[in-house]
C-alpha cells in the first residue's frame, strides 16, 4: 500500500511469484516493484513498511547480507534508492503490517474483484536478469575501501586516512569474498 506526499493517495500494489522463494528473497521481490511503480507514478519521496527485520535492517545497513542472492537483492534496492529524494524503510510487525492484510485479501478475491488493486505476477526472481548484473554502483563506503584494502591493498593518498583505513581493517579479514570481522 502507498500514499503519496502530494496528494496522500493510496495504491495497493499485489505481487504472485510464480518461483519459489524464502520469505527474505519474497520481502525483497515485493519491496522493489514498489521502487518501479512509485517512480512510474512521479513520487519523489517513498515509505516501505516490512515484517522482515532481517530486510529493513540490511536496507538501512544495520545488518550485513551474508547470502549471495540476498547481496544481489540489496545492491538492486540501494541503486533504486538513488532516484528518490527522500526513502525511508521501517520494520512493522506482521499483525501491523497493512501489505500483509492486503496481501490475504487480494488472495482470497477473484478476479475483476478489484477496483484500486494492482495485482502482479513475477515468474522470475528481480536479481535473475543480465541488466541487474551491471548496475554502478558509484557510492564508495568505509566498507569497499576497507575491501580495497584486504584484497588489493589500496590505500588513500592522504597519509592521515591511510593510517586510519590500516587500523580499521586490521579488524576485518576476507573469506570466500565476504568481508568479515
Amino acid at each position: 500500500m502507498w500514499t503519496s506526499s502530494l496528494t496522500r493517495k493510496k495504491v495497493e500494489q499485489d505481487i504472485c511469484f510464480n518461483f519459489l522463494t524464502s520469505n527474505n528473497q519474497a520481502e525483497y521481490e515485493t519491496l522493489i516493484p514498489r521502487f518501479y511503480l512509485a517512480q512510474e507514478l512521479g513520487f519523489n519521496r517513498l515509505k516501505c513498511q516490512s515484517d522482515s527485520q532481517l530486510v529493513t535492517s540490511q536496507v538501512t545497513r544495520e545488518y550485513q547480507s551474508k547470502k549471495p542472492f540476498l547481496q544481489k537483492y540489496y545492491h538492486i534496492v540501494e541503486n533504486l534508492t538513488t532516484y528518490f529524494n527522500k526513502f525511508v524503510i521501517a520494520h512493522v510487525l506482521r499483525a501491523t503490517n497493512d501489505l500483509y492484510i492486503l496481501s490475504k485479501l487480494a488472495n482470497t478475491k477473484k478476479a475483476r474483484q478489484h477496483k484500486t488493486l494492482i495485482k502482479e505476477t513475477l515468474s522470475t526472481p528481480s536479481w535473475d536478469y543480465e541488466d541487474v548484473l551491471q548496475i554502478n554502483f558509484p557510492k564508495v563506503t568505509w566498507i569497499t575501501l576497507i575491501i580495497r584494502y584486504l584484497v588489493d591493498v589500496v590505500l588513500p593518498l592522504e597519509p592521515g586516512e591511510a593510517r586510519k583505513l590500516c587500523r580499521q581493517a586490521s579488524f576485518y579479514t576476507m573469506c570466500n569474498e565476504e568481508l568479515f570481522r
